[in-house]
């Protein structure tokens, strides 16, 4: 979108040097502003008393308790004249919780350890889980020392059979590897062979005269133990076998009722009772890390995701079973409409009796700490994509209502973002009432019990408004009767609609455009895309692969490309935060309404105007299709000889750019969008994959069913292994000296073989540049922090004698790290780190010093680490605080400033990236030192490729460079404010763990568009 010059005032002209190079840096006077790393809060909130509400005034419960929550709880549920809030005491963030009705009668015990991210910090972890509700699930009246001898007869069994039910420990041990290594075996599986089974002081080499894998294997299928079943393997939670008819209509085929109807049989439906796996869920040890451990929903080893049924296809014999009833083989349209009845029938079995009771009155189940607790079971969202969205919606795929949740015409579609929109969505809501589901019952009676034609005009003028279907909807008929909306339950999907959707057909349709230029266009970019350089812990990744060709790519790719699309990438970051408040979620509303804008713009502007051709990918594509028909024996609607279309238009009228009106509203109802995103079935997806390849083909669904239920005992075997270990050995609870304490700001390594004999090394680079007055610039720094001076002004000039006050230990002799780890607080108050290395991820930022010239100056600096040091240092002069030597860390970084230009705004309403390059080196702060506690986190920079790459900046060969630069720096680079969430919430403001530089980075809150 064009710039709007009234914004901007006229910017100075630039200052120049002695060369006549532009000046980049806005410091080349000041040192950064001290930053303050402020821990996000840990301790457990602490309630009002009972019977007090948060406002003060008295509770509405009229005297109840926990005893009678099964006689009180269809008021507690239903009475809502009667609400009251409790609120939380608001912690060092100002953020409190806020409870209707009343306060949990148990609150998870929130540490630092539990708000931690990254796999790289110290975390104790507790021991204690599988025993910790063995003495409050005790009878009463028992005495201290029966609850002892209790306890004490818990862990001896731990002790000696955690293996159980198998054998012995060598059989699990070895079964174990094999579940959790994976299907081809790699050198890495056969270490853990040696590590985690031969190694073991369980394995006995005896064990193994009489070992089998197949019975071994079968131990945990059938678990005949009792005391076993009842307690840790609950082998009532398993997985059933049962038969599903699907009733067959054919047209003009009709019958008296019902019952007569052909019902085609599907013998292999293997499925888990959903109240059975709550239980489960709720008695084991693995709800803590599900419920109180955040963010591990995606990782599929943490078994935080339950499979609840393998949804057998429907078999070619069903054309078979036309035939012999019918005498001839089924349309499309009924072919199309079985697969419709088959998983509703199969979500008819899955919701049984037992479900829609407890949906309604709940059940009572003890949980991890011995308590009784009355849980009700609810369904809040569906996560799917659009195709399993329409099955379970039963309405048209593409239709002209496409929508699952509100009745948008699909010509409305590309309205998204308008008042007209919003209006549509706020007061056309699909609902399961009375009306609609007369329509479905006339409609399925017209179907089966007439024979009449499923793509006739009168299923046309009784369903066509909606775009409905002839299905009885499972939910509908299992729980309408308790007030459940089906179609509140589905959720906007941004892995499938947005990374895998508008963003890839817009990626796609710019890929065209490039293809139609001609010359080297898509050459340039597949270079370019391989030359940003990769960030964090795979958060970027490097592009290998050509970036047009969109081969073999996961959301996480499509989403690194997203990163050079302004109002796509702000639209991206504001919908997938972790955290959200009201200004955040009114963001993402004016956001959509922007983004709309734009797309709206690129289809009737861009689109028009420039030629876009075909990719060779799309007319292979289309051509396996029609081969694929061919085969199919489908008729073809078009000759094969015909030609590839050469002008495609872009598309707006489809689902998934409609769906991305719906997520200000869906994470105002349901959280943030990590809730009911569909990474986690995706992961679990995976994990089946590679299961499959271990079932047996003739009956997979069967293997799939026995591989789940094995892998999961043997997990939480595993968990008992891992007490066990503890128990015995106390001392593997300590910490690891190879991870980082998340208190601390930031941490190196204390090794010392990387000597620096500073007299050598400086006459050995006398000539580089930027190693001029090195020592000079050093002792000048340590001496600053010495005296305790504060970073907030003019750099202190010292004379020849004050510096020589500070004594370098050794000779002179400092020591180099390649790694700087720096933790900091997340913008939802967690803690995270990045991992500094002078080779591969270099860049810091650091907050600006106030500018009292020039207040609305960016309020960041950014630098890249040449060297990591730390030197024992001697200092007695004025200010000296020991007498002792002191061990003092200092890092080597060469500066980056922002390029002064009239031509170049950046920010939100500019829609431009923050431009900097390297300071020129005849400036004297070019180079210099810096406190490692100064540094707010690591800073991913994307080159500006228009620009290119020169030498002007540092003319000679410097070991500020890597050898693979060649002596040249990119010209210019663009801040990534778009890396991560965190960062994202550092150029935009707002977040709420990033309360120590709210001031500072008010500028940023200020540009943003309403």
């Amino acid at each position: 979108l064009p710039q709007e010059p009234e914004l901007y005032p006229e910017s100075p002209e630039p200052d120049l040097y002695p060369s006549g190079r532009p000046r980049r840096s806005e410091h080349s006077r000041k040192l950064p502003a001290r930053y303050c790393d402020e821990l996000p809060p840990a301790a457990v909130p602490e309630l009002p008393e009972e019977g007090v509400a948060g406002d003060g005034n008295e509770t509405s419960h009229d005297g109840h308790n926990s005893s009678t929550a099964m006689e009180i709880n269809t008021e507690l549920h239903s009475n809502t004249s009667q609400e009251s809030i409790y609120d939380t005491d608001p912690d060092s963030f100002s953020t409190f919780r806020s409870y209707y009705l009343q306060p949990p009668s148990f609150m998870s015990d929130i540490s630092l350890e539990s708000l931690c991210d990254s796999p790289n910090f110290a975390i104790r972890r507790k021991v204690k889980n599988w025993w910790s509700g063995i003495a409050s699930s005790l009878p009463t009246e028992l005495t201290d020392a029966d609850v002892a001898q209790e306890m004490d007869a818990a862990v001896a069994n731990l002790k000696e059979n955690y293996f159980r039910p198998f054998e012995n420990a060598t059989s699990y041990l070895l079964i174990r590897w094999f579940y959790r290594s994976g299907n081809m075996k790699t050198l890495l599986d056969l270490d853990r062979l040696v590590q985690d089974v031969l190694l073991k002081p369980d394995f006995k080499l005896e064990d193994l005269k009489t070992f089998r894998a197949t019975r071994e294997s079968q131990r945990v299928d059938v678990i005949k133990d009792k005391t076993l079943a009842d307690s840790l393997f609950q082998a009532a939670n398993g997985w059933y076998k049962v038969a599903i008819n699907i009733p067959v209509p054919f047209e003009r085929v009709a019958y008296e009722s019902m019952s007569d109807i052909p019902r085609f049989r599907i013998d292999t439906l293997f499925y888990r009772r959903p109240i059975e796996v709550l239980k489960a869920a709720l008695q084991n040890a693995s709800p803590e890390e599900f419920h109180f451990q955040p963010f591990k929903m995606c990782k599929p080893k943490a078994f935080a995701a339950h499979h609840i049924a393998y949804i057998p296809k429907l078999s070619d014999q069903i054309q078979d079973f036309c035939q012999e009833k019918f005498g001839k083989t089924a349309t499309s349209y009924v072919l199309s409409h079985l697969p419709r009845e088959l998983i509703h029938e199969v979500w008819k079995v899955i919701l049984d009796n037992e479900f829609t009771e407890a949906y309604a009155r709940g059940f009572l189940v003890t949980f991890t700490d011995g308590i009784v607790r009355h849980v009700f079971p609810r369904i809040f969202t569906y996560s799917a994509d659009y195709p399993e969205k329409v099955l379970l919606a039963c309405i048209k795929q593409l239709g002209k209502r496409p929508c699952p949740t509100c009745l948008v015409m699909k010509e409305n579609v590309k309205l998204l973002g308008t008042a007209r929109d919003d209006h549509t969505r706020t007061t056309k809501c699909r609902v399961d009432n009375e009306q609609y589901q007369d329509k479905i019952k006339r409609a399925r009676n017209y179907v089966y019990m007439s024979g009449g034609i499923l793509n006739g005009q009168y299923l046309e003028k009784l369903l066509g408004p909606e775009s409905a279907v002839p299905t009885h909807n499972a939910f509908s008929y299992r729980l309408s009767g308790l007030g459940f909306n089906f179609f509140s339950m589905f959720v906007p999907d941004l892995l499938h609609e947005f990374e895998l959707g508008v963003w890839k057909a817009i990626f796609k349709h710019l890929i065209r455009i490039l293809y139609a230029q001609g010359d080297n266009s898509i050459q340039m970019l597949n270079d370019r895309y391989r030359r940003i350089p990769p960030f964090g812990r795979g958060t970027i990744r490097r592009f290998h692969a050509n970036a047009h060709a969109m081969k073999k790519l996961a959301g996480r790719d499509f989403e690194d490309l997203l990163q050079l699309l302004f109002e796509l990438a702000t639209w991206h970051g504001l919908a997938k935060l972790r955290l959200h408040t009201d200004t955040t979620i009114k963001s993402l509303e004016h956001s959509t309404q922007r983004l709309g804008e734009a797309i709206r713009k690129f289809e009737s502007e861009t689109c028009t105007q420039l030629e876009a051709r075909d990719l060779p990918a799309d007319d292979a594509a289309r051509a396996r299709r029609k081969l694929s028909k061919l085969a199919a024996g489908t008729t073809m609607s078009e000759p094969t000889t015909r030609k590839a279309k050469k002008h495609p238009k872009f598309n707006m009228k489809t689902y998934k750019l409609h769906a991305l009106g719906h997520y200000a509203r869906a994470i105002q109802l349901f959280g943030p969008s990590d809730g009911f995103s569909t990474q986690t079935g995706e992961a679990e997806h995976q994990k089946v994959k590679r299961r499959y390849k271990r079932a047996s083909k003739s009956n997979f669904t069967q293997g799939l069913a026995k591989l789940d239920h094995r892998e999961r005992v043997l997990d939480r075997i595993g968990k008992q292994q891992i007490v066990r270990e503890a128990i015995n050995d106390p001392s593997s609870d300590e910490e690891d000296l190879s991870t980082t304490a998340p208190e601390v700001h930031h941490k190196r390594s204390h090794k010392t073989r990387n000597k620096v004999e500073l007299a050598k090394w400086l006459d050995k680079n006398k000539k580089d540049p930027a190693c001029k007055n090195f020592l000079q610039k050093l002792k000048n720094h340590l001496l600053t922090r010495l005296r305790g001076l504060e970073y907030d002004g003019d750099e202190q000039e010292y004379s020849a004698a004050e510096r020589n006050q500070v004594i370098i230990k050794e000779n002179g002799t400092i020591y180099q790290h390649k790694t700087l780890r720096i933790n900091y607080t997340t913008y939802d108050m967690r803690r995270d780190q990045d991992a500094l290395n002078i080779r591969n991820n270099a860049d810091f930022m650091v907050l600006g010093c106030e500018n009292k010239e020039n207040p609305d100056a960016h309020p960041y600096w950014y630098g890249r680490i040449i060297g990591i040091f730390h030197a024992n240092i001697d200092y007695q002069g004025p200010g000296s605080r020991s007498s002792d030597s002191q061990e003092m860390e200092f890092l080597w970084v060469r500066w980056l400033g922002h390029e002064r230009s009239n031509n170049y705004h950046n920010g939100w309403r500019s829609r431009c990236l923050p431009r900097i390059g390297f300071v020129d080196y005849e400036d004297e702060l070019a180079f210099g030192f810096l406190n490692p506690t100064l540094v707010i986190r690591a800073v991913h920079l994307l080159p500006c490729f228009a620009s290119g790459r020169t030498n002007l900046h540092l003319p000679r060969r410097s070991i500020c460079r890597l050898a693979e630069e060649k002596d040249e720096d990119w010209d210019m680079f663009y801040v990534n404010i778009f890396v991560d969430r965190d960062m994202f919430m550092r150029f935009r403001g707002g977040g709420v763990g990033h309360k120590s530089i709210q001031k500072k980075i008010q500028k940023f809150s200020d540009d943003r568009w309403p």
